[in-house]
């Protein structure tokens, strides 16, 4: 008659332990590509804001320039005409810029929306790999438990 030792080492058991490991170690998997998806996006998102905020320094310093100009312009009616033309051009960068900002901010906005879904996805596995942990430590412990019993 079988001991109920050798029935926990038989090679249906050692196949499902091994089974149930290689889930384990595909879900890790899966879980740190998804923190990799999410690092890049996430320095995406940091590189769009520093963009943001140098394209916005950039636009004051140029809208400081422009009032500058403008300025001068005004003391000095016989370069009127051509500082404007200078002073249209700038101010079409500016709009360009502003345009290119918003569109970023947009864009950076989309981009972090779209991390939550993810994180919540990696919560929900995460959750499900420490519980298939603590499903086979306790078994493992169990099986511990009888196998001194015996």
């Amino acid at each position: 008659m079988p001991l109920i030792s050798d029935f926990f080492s038989t090679p249906a058991i050692e196949y499902y332990l091994r089974k149930e490991a290689n889930d384990m170690k595909y879900t890790a998997e899966m879980v740190k590509e998804a923190l990799q998806e999410a690092y890049h996006a996430q320095s995406s998102v940091t590189e769009a804001l520093k963009q943001a905020t140098a394209d916005i320094k950039g636009t004051q310093h140029l809208l400081v320039s422009v009032e500058s100009e403008t300025s001068d312009s005004e003391l000095k009616v016989s370069n009127a005409t051509r500082r404007l033309l200078k002073l249209q051009s700038d101010v079409a960068l500016v709009k360009e810029k502003a345009i290119n900002t918003s569109t970023s901010a947009i864009n950076t906005e989309k981009e972090a929306d779209s991390i939550h879904p993810l994180a919540d996805q990696l919560k929900k596995i995460l959750r499900r790999v420490m519980m298939n942990i603590r499903s086979c430590w306790r078994t493992s412990q169990m099986s511990w438990w009888i196998w001194r019993r015996l």
